[in-house]
């Protein structure tokens, strides 16, 4: 019987640690001590004191410490057990090509991102214009793996796959609570008085491909202020004016609505909805129209609406596809 590349990966032996131990190996060994103030006072008292600890000594140092102050205590032994064979070289060659595709720089590679507008072309062609991020990834890999093998050197992409699950399950499970505090935040307050740059990241095309606009403000719902109209209106033009960008990857952290709370006899209804942006600041001005200023609010649906119409004009004028991906 011919063993296969892919077979070999999923042949080799599993940690002997749960799948806790795992998360606590990997949190602990992730964990930034150099940017822990009270972890670096206590090292440099024991270091003027007793000396310049050595490997073992501070080890066990971190282990007390995040026992005490993390409330996760860490077996040293297992966890040392754990290190090593996440550090052990792997003998197999298969490995090392794996590396160096997961490290090639697809971005400053003149021909890959001249392919990209091709590649978005045919999704949008197989009508998946409502691409997930996750599917998104899956083709782009898909896209890589190929152009690597092409052009690059010839590697099995199975086998590729099966090793990266592997590695994901060694290296401990991902936080399964983590879109709880990733975006989280409350109302809007003084979050939409933050930079429109820190609103609206603009990632250019290195030769020839698309342009990345990515917003990344959830906390604010994506609020379209005057200030980020503009940053947005701003990052259009660019696609309308320059030939090298062929195309718009446009991505979105977004928020989910919540059950309204003001009636607790309310009915409790389930619903699966994902909002891209809280939409243009004029609710609040409508209402006060004592306190605020018209023109102003005239002037922010101009900005809007025009943003729009450069919106619908990179796809009908200038015949460059957009897809907006929202995670």
């Amino acid at each position: 019987m011919v063993t296969t590349e892919t077979d070999k990966y999923q042949e080799q032996p599993a940690l002997p640690f749960s799948s806790t131990e795992l998360a606590a190996f990997h949190r602990f060994h992730a964990y930034k001590w150099d940017d822990d103030d009270q972890f670096q006072a206590g090292v440099r008292t024991i270091t003027e004191t007793q000396g310049t600890p050595s490997f073992s000594e501070l080890l066990k140092m971190r282990q007390y410490y995040f026992s005490t102050r993390m409330g996760t205590k860490i077996n040293l032994d297992d966890y040392l057990t754990w290190r090593k064979h996440l550090e052990k070289p792997s003998d197999d060659p298969n490995v090392s090509i794996f590396k160096r595709f997961d490290e090639f720089n697809f971005d400053n590679d003149t021909r890959f991102q001249q392919g990209l507008p091709s590649i978005i072309g045919q999704l949008l062609k197989d009508g998946n214009t409502s691409l997930d991020k996750a599917a998104l990834r899956k083709e782009m890999t898909k896209a890589k793996a190929f152009y690597y093998a092409r052009f690059i050197e010839l590697f099995d992409f199975p086998a590729y796959l099966t090793w990266k699950e592997l590695e994901k399950s060694q290296a401990g499970p991902a936080c399964p609570f983590a879109h709880l505090w990733q975006n989280k935040g409350k109302g809007f307050g003084n979050d939409l008085a933050e930079d429109a740059q820190k609103f609206l990241t603009t990632t250019p095309p290195v030769s020839t491909g698309a342009l990345q606009l990515h917003l990344h403000s959830p906390a604010t719902k994506n609020i379209l202020t005057g200030a980020r109209l503009a940053k947005m209106s701003q990052a259009v033009s660019a696609v309308c004016e320059e030939s090298a960008i062929t195309s718009v990857f446009w991505t979105a952290n977004s928020g989910t609505s919540t059950r309204d709370q003001r009636d607790p006899e309310a009915e409790i209804v389930s619903k699966d909805e994902k909002w891209f942006s809280g939409g243009v600041v004029v609710s609040e001005s409508s209402v006060r129209s004592t306190t605020q200023d018209p023109p102003k609010v005239k002037e922010l649906l101009w900005q809007y609406y025009s943003l729009i119409d450069q919106l619908s004009g990179i796809s009908s004028k200038h015949q460059k596809p957009i897809v907006v991906v929202v995670d």
